[in-house]
């Protein structure tokens, strides 16, 4: 198929859906929760959205046959470790891409913890400290919302994402541009 000629898929199957949104590029993330070294457990994720600025708020996806899904309801907290392009190895691991125990991925970084005891991964991009607020129950999935009650920002360094099955860089020079803070997006588009 030459580039940029579409193919309609009518009817929407499982797989393709999964075709279509393996075309969604997206950051990719390490949502981590648990209170200490023994629950703690994580997973490498791409479906995270914001909710809202006021409260901040959240929300990510978890396949509810991931362990992370029944922890995050137990212990009350998430971490939303967004990774550097630096960071793939770890992203690999947590994907289960890599085998090995959860105690085995969380040897492979450093790890400390902010607010809520959720596991924040040393080095990343942001870590994002939740509280969980809310959960949904959607098909295969939950969608937690969480309130951000800590934040650890660490700039300068090239983000990575996952586009059609594959983990990327960003490499692209960006011009540091200073959005303010108070400026007004109108996230309500309805």
């Amino acid at each position: 198929m030459d580039p940029g000629t579409a193919k309609t898929h009518s009817g929407v199957d499982e797989e393709t859906f999964k075709l279509a949104m393996r075309q969604l590029s997206a950051a990719v993330s390490i949502v981590t929760t648990g209170t200490n070294t023994e629950n703690r457990t994580g997973l490498t994720a791409t479906a995270i959205c914001s909710v809202s600025a006021e409260p901040p708020q959240i929300l990510v996806c978890v396949n509810r046959r991931a362990t992370a899904n029944e922890q995050i309801r137990i212990c009350r907290n998430f971490c939303v470790n967004v990774l550097s392009h630096s960071q793939i190895g770890i992203a690999k691991h947590f994907a289960g891409m890599e085998g090995g125990t959860q105690q085995e991925r969380f040897a492979k970084a450093k790890w400390n913890t902010l607010e809520t005891g959720a596991p924040a991964l040393a080095g990343c991009l942001v870590n994002l400290d939740c509280r969980l607020q809310q959960e949904i129950q959607s098909g295969t999935h939950s969608i937690f919302i969480g309130e951000i009650v800590a934040i650890e920002v660490n700039r300068g360094q090239e983000p990575l994402a996952f586009l059609d099955g594959q983990f990327l860089a960003i490499q692209k020079p960006r011009k540091s541009v200073e959005v303010p803070l108070e400026l007004d997006w109108d996230w309500d588009w309805n």
